[in-house]
């Protein structure tokens, strides 16, 4: 048994040449898709802002002063525009529903990379809110459709904490998360770019990002650990300021202070990604828990005002 049987192997239509084997990529890191998702968000913002201006003289009476105004025919939420925006916001809320279909690959649904799934299910989210908001005329009702609404809110609250929490654990091209094996081995990588000129400034910004990753480190709890994420941007920023004051002040060129940090904003993130790795695992399995849920109250009230509102309302467009 100790020499392979190469030959017996070939026979039985094995190759060993390298030239077929298929290459793997090595993992790297990957954007996060989050920017194109709200620079879609914003362009909507500002549509429905738009239109809130533009009939701000509906908009701003009491809901029972509307009933009376000559636009409420066209805006009223059973008719016209606000008809059209519950039936966009709708849409919204099935596209971003869709995005599991992708996930958990139901139904054979493999296409299209999780990038841009989840750039979908961020801008779709958003835009049910926004559309929503214009289809209700921006006020609150009591109804199954306002709870609808919370809920949306609460879901696209909990949203943007989970995809801030998401986008600290770094990921490979196809989107996948990276192991915690994989994740050390590019902090290791990693070191080698901190050598260069200016030994001193480049020790001293070393010693600024272990402080901070050691800091967040020792948080303790749930609420702890979530509070030190939300916190580390801003920790991240001050540190940064105090980076480039010190560069200056050194007489350090500018292109190597850009330089360090980017390397130190880059360090820090794998630093925590690598030593909270179970830590956010865990925080992204909680939220997960808590947003599904979420998300399932939110269709459930949202079947429940759909049903209402076609049983007892004249819905569609034109006059009533």
């Amino acid at each position: 048994g100790g020499t392979p049987p190469f030959p017996l192997l070939e026979k039985c239509g094995v190759s060993f040449d390298p030239a077929l084997r298929q290459t793997k990529a090595a993992p790297s890191e990957r954007g996060s898709g989050l920017t194109r998702a709200l620079t879609w968000a914003v362009f909507g913002s500002l549509a429905v802002l738009a239109v809130a201006l533009w009939y701000w003289e509906f908009y701003s009476l009491e809901a029972r002063e509307r009933t009376a105004h000559a636009l409420y025919d066209s805006l009223r939420p059973a008719r016209n525009l606000g008809f059209a925006a519950g039936l966009v916001a709708t849409a919204c809320v099935l596209l971003n529903l869709s995005y599991l279909l992708r996930r958990n690959e139901w139904g054979g649904v493999r296409f299209g990379a999780l990038r841009q799934w989840m750039t979908l299910h961020v801008a779709t989210g958003l835009g049910a809110g926004l559309f929503a908001l214009l289809h209700c005329g921006f006020a609150w009702h009591g109804t199954p459709g306002s709870m609808a609404l919370f809920a949306m809110g609460l879901l696209i609250t909990t949203g943007a904490i989970g995809r801030y929490l998401y986008a600290f654990l770094p990921r490979a091209q196809s989107g996948q998360e990276l192991a915690l094996e994989e994740v050390q081995s590019s902090l290791v990588r990693m070191q080698g770019q901190w050598e260069g000129d200016h030994p001193e400034f480049r020790d001293w910004v070393r010693s600024e990002m272990d402080g901070l990753v050691g800091a967040a480190h020792w948080s303790r709890g749930f609420l702890s650990k979530l509070g030190a994420l939300l916190s580390a941007p801003w920790r991240m920023r001050q540190v940064l300021r105090r980076v480039r004051r010190e560069g200056r002040t050194q007489g350090i060129p500018a292109d190597r202070i850009a330089d360090l940090a980017a390397l130190a904003r880059k360090n820090h993130r794998l630093a925590l990604a690598s030593t909270w790795y179970d830590e956010l695992r865990a925080l992204l399995s909680t939220w997960r828990y808590l947003h599904r849920w979420v998300a399932v109250f939110l269709v459930l009230i949202l079947a429940v005002h759909i049903v209402t509102a076609i049983r007892y309302a004249p819905v569609g467009f034109g006059d009533s």
